[in-house]
């Protein structure tokens, strides 16, 4: 039996006994092709917590299939794990990518994350879906994140408190599934955008005119820095940076998995994230325009029946052409800035809190009013 890094091995067999794996490729209309799939791998957990990982599988699965995506065998799947000796599920490399495809008859890969997940009488969850095309070239072809926490909308005595995070996550599941049928179904877009407000701007940044160029940038993102208590913060906030990029009609990604294989290659640890040398070597074997790397310093959902999502991070973009610099920023935002009456505009998680700042960030790059003489950051 094998397992993947987020949990044991008696977790993901627990997790395939559960549900089985899914997908199609999109017609023009109507619901998914029949006779195409997708495997709907184990669930990663960046929550820096307890997280019912098996349990989210299995509803993920049963809301997939609920909208008419054909299932891969949940012994198949394992099996294919176990014999590629595939133990981090958070993506796929190259030659994975092409055994799915040869091996199962899947059109690509599902992969699914919980970013927070607390539960409490206000409870918070945020989760991520993705799909990959299976083969020898890997492509990101779609991500959407959805979640809330219980006490975004309590109405008149408190009506619409929702104080189980089962319902919370179970919203938040049905969502995702519905999106990813959406974009199934008519090809919908890849990616939606955060919403976006002054407040959310990055406190200092630098920006070079060589991201002034007209033309499709292709985006690696590299794993984040993590200077937090909190496990797996850098995963979550790179992860949140690729669902904005793919929101941009201008901007591509390389498939996370991609990423990985060339990190292992060099005996870079991922968890540790890049340094900039680190990040420069790895611009001549990555094929990408741009590489991002940054750094997090806070990533807190906060205390108390009203906690406040605060984060904090740093970004760099560098530009493989010129080996430059082309971006540099500092953010740092809780959810509460900039709120003053009745809790308006308040963001109570830290999924959404960090969406809006990256969102915030990556506009940035595509904004020749933007570009500095020099780097400001302090």
């Amino acid at each position: 039996m094998i397992c993947c890094r987020s949990s044991s091995a008696r977790v993901l067999a627990a997790a395939l006994a559960l549900a089985a794996c899914a997908g199609g490729r999109p017609p023009s209309r109507g619901p998914p092709a029949p006779g195409r799939r997708y495997a709907l791998f184990p669930l990663m957990n960046y929550s820096g917590g307890g997280a019912p990982v098996a349990e989210l599988r299995a509803s993920f699965a049963a809301a997939l299939r609920a909208r008419g995506v054909e299932l891969v065998g949940d012994g198949e799947l394992e099996e294919f794990l176990a014999r590629h000796r595939i133990r981090w599920t958070g993506g796929i490399g190259s030659a994975d990518a092409a055994a799915l495809r040869s091996e199962l008859a899947a059109d690509g890969a599902l992969f699914a994350s919980v970013d927070v997940w607390q539960p409490g009488i206000a409870p918070k969850v945020w989760l991520t879906l993705r799909l990959v095309s299976a083969g020898p070239l890997p492509r990101v072809l779609f991500i959407d994140a959805r979640g809330r926490s219980g006490d975004d909308a309590p109405g008149l005595f408190a009506l619409g408190w929702v104080s189980d995070v089962r319902e919370i996550q179970r919203q938040s599941v049905v969502g995702l599934a519905a999106s990813l049928a959406r974009f199934l179904a008519s090809g919908a877009p890849r990616a939606s955008a955060c919403a976006s407000a002054p407040r959310f701007e990055p406190h200092a940044t630098f920006r070079s005119p060589l991201l002034d160029k007209q033309k499709e940038w292709t985006v690696a993102v590299l794993p984040f820095v993590n200077e937090t208590a909190r496990r797996n913060a850098g995963e979550a906030i790179a992860l949140a940076f690729l669902r904005q990029i793919l929101a941009s009609p201008r901007l591509r990604a390389l498939e996370p998995g991609i990423v990985r294989e060339q990190l292992f290659q060099f005996r870079i640890t991922p968890e540790r994230g890049v340094t900039l040398d680190q990040a420069r070597v790895l611009l001549e074997l990555l094929d990408a325009d741009l590489v991002l790397v940054g750094s997090v310093r806070e990533l807190e959902e906060g205390l108390g029946e009203r906690g406040v999502p605060r984060i904090q991070f740093s970004a760099m973009v560098l530009d493989r052409e010129n080996n430059e610099i082309a971006w540099d920023s500092s953010s740092q935002n809780a959810g509460d800035d900039g709120v003053i009456f009745f809790d308006a505009g308040f963001v109570s998680t830290s999924g959404d809190l960090g969406c809006r700042m990256i969102r915030a960030v990556v506009d940035g790059w595509l904004d020749p009013g933007r570009n500095t003489a020099r780097n400001t950051l302090r």
